[in-house]
């Protein structure tokens, strides 16, 4: 039984382990990717993050929704447990706001360009375009057995005393974010978890504006499938 058992999580690992793809391979893969995501012009999700912080040796979890859509880019980025927040993002402006009491306030962070890379990349990927993050970061794809891709954009010089690296993990359907990784360093990093995908929805009038949100169902006007 010990080695059936053993045998089981060495098969596992080998499925999930990410192997480095070659130059023509991660090109062809870049391609494909642009032709899968070209067909999405906005994008609906829940997701799951944690942030976890060595310093107190504490994680700090939280829920939420996102709307995305393509032109004009714009991300809500909407935090709904523990607290409620939402991140603004319309071409390079970017705004957050809390809601306390139904009553909203901006909140201003000193670090506000390096967080914005994180929304902007993640709507890079449904552009299928990475020639701006290029700039700032270097980028290696790799491959597993089970079709999932491991997108790792390495920064350096003075990004890199914010974040060290952004990691996207990219579903079977080379259309579809499972997962992103963003390390401020070795121990300190926020995980994100996309669930609930819906692709080409219809949004409600005034979503990407400063307008309370009660629920993700609240700012969608028709929900397609994901497929």
């Amino acid at each position: 039984m010990r080695i059936i058992i053993c045998l089981l999580l060495f098969s596992w690992s080998f499925a999930n382990e990410y192997i480095q793809l070659s130059k023509t391979q991660q090109q062809q893969y870049l391609q494909k990717l642009q032709e899968n995501v070209r067909e999405i012009e906005t994008l609906a999700c829940q997701f799951k993050q944690e942030k976890r912080l060595d310093l107190f040796d504490d994680v700090f979890r939280l829920k939420g929704w996102a709307y995305i859509r393509k032109n004009p880019r714009s991300i809500r980025w909407e935090y709904s447990k523990p607290l409620k927040k939402a991140v603004l993002i319309q071409n390079d402006e970017m705004h957050v706001f809390k809601w306390r009491k139904g009553k909203r306030k901006r909140i201003i962070n000193p670090n506000e360009k390096y967080v914005k890379l994180a929304y902007e990349y993640i709507l890079a990927f449904f552009e299928g375009d990475f020639s701006e993050a290029r700039k700032k970061f270097d980028l290696s794809i790799r491959g597993n057995y089970r079709g999932k891709h491991l997108l790792v954009f390495a920064s350096s010089g003075e990004l890199k005393k914010y974040i060290q690296s952004i990691q996207i993990i990219v579903a079977s359907d080379q259309k579809s974010i499972e997962k992103v990784l963003i390390y401020e360093s070795e121990k300190n990093y926020t995980s994100i978890v996309f669930q609930k995908i819906h692709h080409n929805v219809q949004f409600q009038p005034n979503i990407f504006s400063q307008v309370f949100i009660q629920n993700f169902a609240d700012g969608i006007k028709q929900t397609n499938t994901k497929n």
